[in-house]
């Protein structure tokens, strides 16, 4: 279609005297694909990206007009929280001061939080404690809960993380009744996406079926920007 208005343009300008009719056919049963959500674009950074540096400075506070004047520029809409270090022992899971400055951002950089709370090695208890927290507080620029993060890399079963999944669920939802959530958050395994879609789609409030895919492996080796660029927009998995 765009081509189609440029080559008229040009006929208007240079062919007006011989009032030559010009018509116009768009295809739209032929569009491949679906519309993007004016709310698609979003970024994704490690839950210990949440935690205080050694000087107590926070990434994610609403103080940080640089990093907001950037996601605005961007157009960024969705700011998730999670990644490896979302089950890592040895990080701490944040706590209500983290969360706090972390949503205070959200809210001056006018994005919403997919938030991941830890499943390996985690607690139900605190899982939930925190979705409450965060539902009480932060409800306009919550997206929705994913519980763990990549959990296919530390379960030896789909069907035992569907268990534990069912467990978190159940008590993060006795705690906040509206809750959402996403996942499975599957690294490279989209048979975990299909399968926690058939299971979790029609009866849970499942905002959306989240996969991991990495087309050019680790980021830091994709030195070749053009073609790291292709791999990321193509259609083949």
């Amino acid at each position: 279609m765009i081509l189609s208005l440029g080559c008229l343009g040009s006929l208007l300008e240079g062919a007006a005297l011989a009032q030559s009719p010009v018509t116009i056919t768009v295809a739209a049963s032929k569009v491949p694909g679906f519309e993007v959500p004016a709310d698609f674009t979003g970024l994704s950074f490690e839950t210990q990206s949440i935690l205080p540096d050694a000087n107590g400075q926070y990434l994610f506070r609403p103080a940080n007009r640089p990093l907001i004047t950037l996601f605005q520029t961007l157009g960024i809409k969705t700011l998730r929280v999670g990644g490896n270090t979302a089950d890592r022992p040895g990080v701490p899971i944040p706590g209500p001061a983290d969360i706090d400055s972390l949503f205070a951002f959200a809210r001056a950089a006018d994005v919403r939080v997919i938030y991941t709370l830890r499943l390996r090695d985690g607690s139900i208890t605190n899982a939930a404690t925190i979705a409450k927290y965060i539902a009480q507080h932060y409800q306009p620029q919550l997206a929705c809960f994913a519980i763990g993060n990549e959990p296919n890399f530390y379960f030896k079963s789909y069907s035992a993380y569907r268990a534990d999944w069912k467990q978190y669920a159940a008590a993060i939802t006795t705690e906040v009744p509206d809750a959402k959530f996403c996942g499975p958050s599957a690294g490279g395994s989209p048979v975990w996406s299909r399968d926690f879609a058939n299971d979790f789609g029609k009866s849970e409030p499942i905002a959306f079926v989240a996969q991991h895919d990495y087309p050019c492996g680790n980021g830091m080796r994709a030195t070749d920007l053009a073609a790291a660029q292709d791999k990321m927009l193509s259609s083949r998995l």
